[in-house]
């Protein structure tokens, strides 16, 4: 994959050159001076302007020069001695040129010379690249917050576009993947869950119909998926994190609907746990246990947290905790490390938490995004164990 996007860059690269040595060649007025096109055409690509290309390339040939020697009639650079004094300021500002004041006290000048080609061009790039920082910092100040808008819903049509709207929103993918489907749409689905799993680690939880033919499949996906199953389910959903979701017809699959509206993915997830997690039923216990997986696991749902922390103690091993969340009654954002002591799933009050014990030997209740009677409300689970 790599290779075949340095293989198109560089293509697109030497048709780029081509097309501005063209566009060079047929303006006279455009001609640089004793410059190489393809030096003259790459370093416009950089970013440099026709007189800054002009300026550093004569300083790379003849070494240090004042600014009337640069600017002389003879001097082949053809800049106006105005300009030349904001080029150089410009070259010298982004590393690729050094200035010196020479001469007696009433009879001082600059003089300027190109850095070594190879320093100079690293010191180009990362004057850019500060930029970039600086620029992406006040970006970040400005931009859309998705947390004081609710999002939106936006419909698609023909299932061809849920498909790959499915495959964008998984290949988003952080934390976790909660999905309820049916066997065909999985199947579909399939390779790019696989993979989010084999490169990020991220827990799939997926519930499909029973009924299912290819049941030789199935035992190869138990691998990846936390699979469990439903007799009839209302409708088909998929959600990423806490951030995306997508819901489609069951009947008509051509209809369907990307959901960025915060509100109503908190309810898919409640109605994906209550609804159907809660009432599913594994594929194979011992399966399901051997799931593979990656530690530690971050996460973001409590259910699954709580699942994964008793399939740990279960082994008899001590599962270590970290927490970002904020403290319930305060809403002061906090990190939390700990050692969870044990976790509790009661489907009758609704309650998930993880009581949990600090360096310090304090113990805290851990709950969900929200919880009411926990110290903690957590917005990632980091659970490894020892």
């Amino acid at each position: 994959m790599v290779e075949s996007r340095l293989k198109t860059a560089k293509s697109d690269l030497e048709e780029t050159l081509n097309d501005i040595e063209k566009k060079i060649k047929s303006f006279k007025s455009l001609d640089p001076p004793q410059i190489d096109y393809k030096l003259y055409a790459l370093l416009r690509r950089l970013g440099l302007t026709k007189y800054e290309i002009l300026v550093y390339v004569a300083l790379v040939q003849r070494g240090s020069q004042t600014v009337s020697q640069l600017t002389a009639s003879k001097s082949q650079t053809g800049i106006p001695q105005p300009r030349a004094y904001d080029v150089l300021g410009s070259l010298v500002k982004y590393g690729l040129v050094e200035e010196k004041i020479a001469g007696k006290e009433k009879r001082r000048t600059k003089e300027y010379r190109a850095v070594p080609p190879e320093e100079g061009l690293d010191n180009f790039m990362n004057f850019f690249m500060f930029a970039k920082n600086r620029a992406l910092e006040e970006l970040n100040l400005i931009m859309y917050d998705e947390e004081k808008d609710h999002g939106g819903i936006w419909s698609i049509n023909q299932e061809e576009n849920i498909l790959r709207a499915a495959k964008r929103l998984i290949s988003k993918a952080k934390y976790e993947v909660l999905l309820v489907s049916e066997f065909n749409i999985l199947e579909s689905l399939i390779p790019d869950l696989s993979q989010c799993h084999a490169e990020k680690g991220i827990t799939i939880s997926v519930i499909i119909k029973e009924g299912y033919k290819n049941v030789e499949n199935l035992f190869d996906w138990v691998k990846f998926l936390k699979l469990r199953f439903r007799k009839i389910f209302s409708m088909p959903y998929l959600i990423i994190d806490r951030n995306y979701a997508l819901q489609w017809d069951r009947d008509k699959q051509n209809l369907g609907q990307e959901i960025e509206n915060k509100d109503i993915i908190r309810t898919l997830i409640d109605h994906f746990y209550f609804s159907n997690w809660r009432i599913s039923h594994p594929f194979n216990d011992h399966l399901n246990s051997e799931m593979v997986r990656s530690y530690p696991l971050h996460l973001v749902n409590i259910l699954t947290a709580t699942e994964e922390v008793n399939l740990i103690l279960e082994k008899k091993y001590k599962p270590k905790l970290i927490i970002y969340g904020k403290i319930t009654k305060t809403g002061e954002r906090v990190k939390l490390r700990g050692i969870a002591l044990s976790s509790k799933i009661d489907w009758k009050t609704g309650t998930f938490n993880i009581l949990i014990r600090n360096d310090t030997g304090e113990e805290f209740t851990i709950g969900g995004m929200l919880a009411s009677i926990e110290d903690i409300t957590a917005d990632q689970i980091s659970i490894d164990y020892e």
